[in-house]
C-alpha cells in the first residue's frame, strides 16, 4: 500500500509516505469532488429549467390538454 502511495512523488519525503500531507490531501479531494458535483447538478438543473422555457413547455403541467 505505501507503495503504490510513493508512486505519487509529493506523498513520499526519503521513499516513506508522508502520512500528514495525505491525512490533509485525501478529505480536500473528497470535498472538492462533492462541491463539483454539486455545482454539476445545479448546472444541469438550470440547464434543464431554461430548455423548458426556451421550449415554451412548462415543467408539471401541460398549457393546453387534449381533453
Amino acid at each position: 500500500m505505501s507503495n503504490l502511495f510513493c508512486e505519487i512523488e509529493l506523498l513520499c519525503i526519503q521513499g516513506e509516505v508522508n502520512w500528514a500531507l495525505l491525512a490533509v490531501m485525501l478529505p480536500l479531494v473528497v470535498l472538492t469532488l462533492l462541491i463539483a458535483s454539486f455545482c454539476l447538478s445545479l448546472f444541469v438543473g438550470a440547464l434543464r429549467a431554461g430548455m423548458h422555457r426556451f421550449l415554451g413547455r412548462t415543467k408539471y403541467f401541460d398549457k393546453n390538454p387534449d381533453v
